[in-house]
């Protein structure tokens, strides 16, 4: 192949580069222009639990963002053992193909003993949570983010 070849094929595949990104470029301008997102809050609240920042969005790739913070304000809760609790359910349009499950853990306030939390988002739009261990404590707070794919 000669030089005069080799720098055609240089060219060509420079304004080919170009055009992509230029094309790129364009579409991310357009999702950019659209401005801030409307987030929703997660309503309703189940009794005795007080919604802090709590919100969810979905943006233009169908990316969900969810936030939860919740303080619970009520007596423990020994019932609660072994149950879900749902704190939120999220619309159709905003809800993940499979439920997706989060392990945590959480200790109360004076004590040494460390203990295991479960949450998630089902596929059903539920906001879980779960305390095998000991149910619901008084003056528990739940803090959690999380972001999934939406499916339609």
């Amino acid at each position: 192949m000669g030089f005069e070849t080799f720098t055609k094929g240089m060219q060509d595949t420079n304004e080919m580069l170009n055009r992509n990104f230029a094309a790129v470029e364009t579409q991310l301008s357009n999702k950019a222009d659209k401005g801030l997102l409307t987030e929703y809050n997660l309503e309703p609240v189940p009794e005795n639990w007080i919604l802090g920042l709590s919100t969810y969005y979905k943006d233009d790739f169908g990316v969900v963002r969810v936030h939860a913070s919740l303080n619970y304000i009520g007596a423990d809760d020994v019932s609660s053992k072994g149950k879900q609790l749902v704190l939120g359910v999220l619309p159709q349009g905003y809800r993940p193909r499979y439920t997706v499950e989060i392990g945590g853990y959480f200790r109360n306030a004076g004590e040494t003993k460390i203990q295991t939390t479960y949450g998630g988002i089902g596929n059903d739009g539920r906001l879980f949570l779960w305390v095998p261990e000991t149910g619901i404590k008084a003056n528990m707070r739940v803090c959690a983010t999380g972001y999934f794919v939406a499916f339609a």
